[in-house]
């Protein structure tokens, strides 16, 4: 199997782009430490993968000689009874790497030292820019044997984030969670308005007889007609970066792209023994991605558009076609698995409904009692991708009916917080944007605010100039600074009181706070200049809840307008220099863009999509089933539904911040206060499934009401 180099070349090698820095830090033992990473990566990324380096290995290492094999890719064993810890990213990246060329090696995968040293380059290269990103604790025990001698065990729980399978009951009541398995019988219950067992339970939740935070509903008969394999469970996984095939032209790199998938697949198998928490007859794997959302973003496409959908069901398309390809190719080499030869019927029947999917197919499918969302080439989907799509799956069929599969499930949507800072990103899998500003943390505690770097780049696929662009962004980020702004400045301030210093001191923390009221207080300002010059008294001053800038008489609407030109209006829609066209580009969130969002790319996963949709305290019964009736209907395998007003999963302990070794504290500065979506993400960190093992078929019809959308007559019209 050919390894190419695409990513590096002969002359540039895998960290030709990336300066390693300093960082000090937090072990997975919760020591300090200092070690280096790529300059480009936050502290919150440097934080999290800290917990990736191995904390003893040989101080000094002996090769092992093996002359059937370069000496570079030789084995490491101790020399002497001295330990150190791992003190650098690309000592991680090396033995995860090195540890998998030699098992290509050995296994006979790679033919010569040439496509030896590509792969082990590729690998480097994709861990080091963040095209991939895999959880740092599969990554402490990968490839420690190899280059180190050290001897490791498989990991003993399930590595698989995006699905966690929750055994004991103390730990599904302590995190409120339930799930709950939907038949279409079920489904026919709540269209005709029985009181079944699923309306029943739907209702306990609502009226807080049952308190919850997260609800997993699985459509059982759904999954089953797939092939959906239960060992999604405990899969290894490993999540692609989308923004790194996105070229400067705003174009999608389609073989970049196809290339970072078939090493990915690589990677996992040659290192499943040691992820996989279970001996695994399917070998299942999770390969996903992040940053769909602001890949088409940055292409100037809507999220919730027609063309959106079609993109993103065309890059879905190719990931798994070539995923299955590449695992098709690797059963020629080293056998199916154990499962494949049980289960050929199903998992080719479902193989061939994903290639009608990727033809556009409406109808034609094989035993689906709900038919997918096919790949709609006249909605404005790239036709590079659509062609590549199509050959793809053509190709990925014949090689599975000629080798069978090494594992049966490849593809799986998931978002867990740990990747988050890793890759980066602020939205996995099929999720939109959720906000167009970034906090980023630069120093202790202390954050600075920053647009989406997307949004730039859509501008300028817009077609609008670096003046444009420089004053949206202002306007989304604000201007951070009160020189010249409405209702609050520097001429006001002195009329009230205020003098330079004061002011100063006032500036100096705007770019770092969410709203100026967090500036104008008595330990930022100065209890004595407070009492002396404002008339501050000393009860004010130790009030948490005293407004400083009401006291001095600024009225809401004053304190607002400043707010907006200081810290932003954390939008572009607005922005008078925004294009008329373009508004639809930066939208954010939506329900049901999510719902068809979603369904768009499960026509093309193997595994579940992991869509999440948060249900606020309000909403009706009959609203909540709409959800659910909306997700089933277009194809969704399950859906979680989050309970905006339940909080009971615990907060994770607060990360100790990372920064440059150099780098100290220097003020108490009040943090600014940052809101991502922790407890969604930790909810869906929390999923539980469970599949049937068999399915069965229905037909009929559903019209949703409010959901934006036109009736699909006939969407689950049973197909022989």
């Amino acid at each position: 199997m050919p390894i190419e180099r695409l990513f590096t070349s002969a002359e540039t090698g895998p960290y030709d782009l990336s300066t390693f820095i300093p960082r000090m830090g937090k072990a997975a033992d919760g020591s300090s430490l200092t070690f280096n990473v790529p300059s480009d990566w936050r502290a919150e990324a440097a934080q999290v993968f800290a917990t990736a380096l191995y904390p003893s290995v040989p101080a000094v290492q002996q090769p092992i000689e093996e002359n059937t094999l370069p000496s570079w890719l030789w084995q490491r064993k101790r020399h002497d009874k001295r330990t150190v810890s791992e003190a650098s990213a690309h000592q991680v990246f090396s033995r995860v790497a090195g540890a998998a060329v030699y098992g290509a090696w050995k296994k006979g995968l790679i033919r010569d030292e040439t496509e030896a040293s590509s792969f082990y380059d590729e690998l480097r290269f994709m861990m080091a820019r963040r095209v991939i990103a895999m959880e740092p604790q599969q990554l402490r025990q990968l490839g420690v044997n190899w280059s180190y001698g050290c001897s490791f065990s498989p990991l003993n729980k399930p590595v698989g984030t995006h699905n966690t399978r929750f055994e004991h009951s103390e730990v599904m009541e302590r995190s409120l969670i339930s799930s709950f398995s939907i038949q279409n019988d079920s489904i026919d219950a709540l269209l005709g308005g029985k009181n079944d067992a699923l309306r029943t339970r739907l209702d306990a939740f609502a009226t807080g007889k049952i308190p919850l935070s997260l609800l997993n509903l699985t459509f059982t008969d759904t999954a089953a007609e797939w092939g959906t394999s239960p060992s999604q469970d405990v899969g290894p996984s490993l999540m692609i970066n989308l923004m790194s095939f996105r070229r400067a032209n705003g174009t999608f790199d389609v073989a970049l792209f196809q290339h970072a998938v078939k090493l990915s697949v690589f990677l996992l198998e040659l290192h499943y023994d040691q992820l996989a928490s279970t001996i695994d007859p399917t070998r299942s794997l999770a390969i996903g991605y992040s940053n769909l959302a602001a890949l088409l973003m940055s292409m100037a496409i809507p999220y919730n558009s027609d063309a959106g959908r079609a993109n993103a069901a065309a890059i879905s398309a190719i990931m798994t076609a070539e995923a299955v390809a590449t695992s098709a190719q690797l059963a020629g080499s080293l056998g199916p698995c154990l499962s494949f030869f049980t289960q050929r019927d199903i998992r080719l029947r479902a193989l061939r409904n994903h290639r009608r999917a990727a033809y556009g197919e409406h109808n034609d499918y094989e035993r689906l009692s709900i038919l997918p969302e096919p790949l709609d080439i006249e909605a404005g989907a790239d036709l590079v991708l659509v062609a590549t799509a199509r050959r793809r799956w053509d190709e990925a069929l014949e090689l599975v009916q000629q080798h069978g599969l090494r594992h049966l499930q490849l593809t799986a949507l998931f978002a867990a917080p740990v990747f988050a800072p890793l890759m980066p990103c602020s939205a996995q899998g099929a999720e939109p944007e959720t906000t167009l500003i970034r906090q980023r943390m630069f120093a202790s505690d202390l954050y600075q605010r920053e647009i989406h770097p997307s949004v730039p780049l859509a501008l300028e696929k817009l077609g609008c100039d670096p003046a444009d662009i420089k004053a949206i962004v202002d306007y989304a980020v604000g201007y951070n600074t009160l020189v010249g702004a409405p209702g609050v400045n520097h001429d006001l301030l002195t009329e009230r009181g205020f003098d330079a210093d004061a002011i100063a001191r006032v500036e100096e923390y705007l770019p770092r706070i969410n709203n100026i009221r967090h500036a104008f207080t008595p330990w930022i300002i100065g209890e004595d200049f407070c009492q002396n010059n404002l008339g501050v008294t000393v009860e004010q001053c130790t009030n948490p809840r005293f407004d400083l800038l009401q006291h001095l008489g600024f009225s809401s609407e004053d304190i607002a307008a400043a707010n907006a030109f200081c810290c932003g209006h954390d939008l572009v829609s607005g922005s008078s220099e925004l294009p008329a066209q373009a508004a639809n580009v930066f939208d954010t969130d939506g329900v049901f863009a999510s719902i068809r969002m979603a369904a768009a790319v499960q026509s093309f996963m193997m595994g579940d999509v992991g869509l999440v949709l948060s249900v606020p305290e309000d909403m009706t019964n009959k609203e909540r089933e709409e959800y659910i009736l909306a997700a089933w209907r277009h194809g969704m395998k399950s859906v979680s539904l989050y309970f905006e007003g339940f909080a009971p999963l615990e907060q994770p302990a607060e990360e100790a911040s990372v920064q440059p070794a150099e780098e100290k504290r220097t003020s108490n500065l009040p943090t600014r206060q940052i809101t991502p979506k922790l407890m969604r993400k930790q909810a869906l960190a929390h999923i539980t499934s469970s599949r049937p093992a068999k399915p069965k078929a229905t037909s009929r019809t559903v019209s949703l009401k409010g959901s934006g959308t036109k009736p699909q007559t006939g969407a689950s019209k049973k197909s022989e």
